[in-house]
C-alpha cells in the first residue's frame, strides 16, 4: 500500500519490475540502498523498504520502438519524455536520464514517414528530449555528454536558443570559456532580450576576472625567466 496513488517507484520497485512478466505476482524484499533517497524523496522516507512487497505486474508490454510509425511513435516518444519531465521536476536526474534515453531512441529515425508534417513533428519532439536530457546532464556535471546533446540539436539548427544555452552551460563548466561566451552572444544575436543569458554572460565575465586576478596574485613578484 505504501506504494499506491502519486508515491513514484523508488529503484528496487522498478528493478523488480522490470524481471517480472505479465501477470506475474512476487514477492519483493527492498534493501534500504534501492529505496528511496533523501534529498531526493523526503516525503516518502517513511515507507518501509525492508517489507516485504506483493508486485503484481498489469501493464501490457510497450511496443518495440522499431516497430512503431507514424503518429504512435511521436505520441510514444511524447509519453516518454513527459515521464522523463516527471522525474525532472522530482530531481530524480538518473531515471529522467533514462526516459529520455528511451524518448530519443524512439525518435532515431523518420525513414519510414512520408508525411512531412510527421517529420518535422517528429523532430521537435525529439530535439526536446536531446535538450531536456542536455539538462539532465549539466545537473549531474556530466558536461561532455550536455555538449554532445546540444550539439546535435544546434547541428541541424544553428539559431536553437535553448541549445545555445545549454551548451554555453556546458562549456562552461569543462572551463572552455570563450566557447561559451561564442554560444551566449549567438543566443542574445537571436533573442536579445534573453534574461538568462545575460545573467550568464555577467557570471561568466565574472569567473574570467577571478581566475586572471587569482593567476596574477600566483605568479606577482616572481620572474618566470629567471
Amino acid at each position: 500500500d505504501g506504494f499506491a496513488g502519486e508515491t513514484p517507484l523508488c529503484d528496487g520497485v522498478e528493478l523488480a519490475l522490470k524481471r517480472m512478466k505479465i501477470g506475474e505476482i512476487a514477492n519483493v524484499k527492498i534493501d534500504a540502498s534501492q529505496g528511496f533517497k533523501k534529498g531526493v524523496d523526503e516525503k516518502f522516507l517513511g515507507v518501509d523498504l525492508n517489507a516485504r512487497l506483493e508486485l503484481v505486474a498489469i501493464l501490457q508490454e510497450e511496443q518495440p520502438a522499431w516497430e512503431l510509425k507514424g503518429d504512435d511513435k511521436i505520441e510514444a516518444l511524447d509519453k516518454k519524455r513527459a515521464l522523463g519531465n516527471a522525474h525532472f521536476a522530482r530531481q530524480d536526474y538518473a531515471r529522467a536520464t533514462r526516459r529520455y534515453d528511451q524518448a530519443v531512441n524512439i525518435g532515431a529515425s523518420d525513414y519510414d514517414m512520408d508525411d512531412e508534417d510527421q517529420k518535422k513533428r517528429l523532430k521537435i519532439a525529439c530535439d526536446s528530449a536531446y535538450l531536456n536530457r542536455a539538462a539532465c546532464h549539466i545537473k549531474t556535471g556530466q558536461f561532455a555528454l550536455a555538449k554532445a546533446d546540444a550539439a546535435h540539436v544546434l547541428d541541424l539548427e544553428p539559431t536553437n536558443t535553448k541549445a545555445l544555452f545549454r551548451r554555453a552551460k556546458a562549456y562552461v563548466g569543462l572551463d572552455e570559456w570563450p566557447k561559451a561566451r561564442a554560444d551566449l552572444k549567438a543566443l542574445l544575436a537571436v533573442d536579445p532580450d534573453s534574461k538568462d543569458a545575460k545573467r550568464a554572460l555577467a557570471d561568466l565575465t565574472k569567473r574570467e576576472k577571478a581566475f586572471k586576478d587569482k593567476q596574477r596574485k600566483l605568479y606577482e613578484g616572481k620572474n618566470l625567466f629567471k
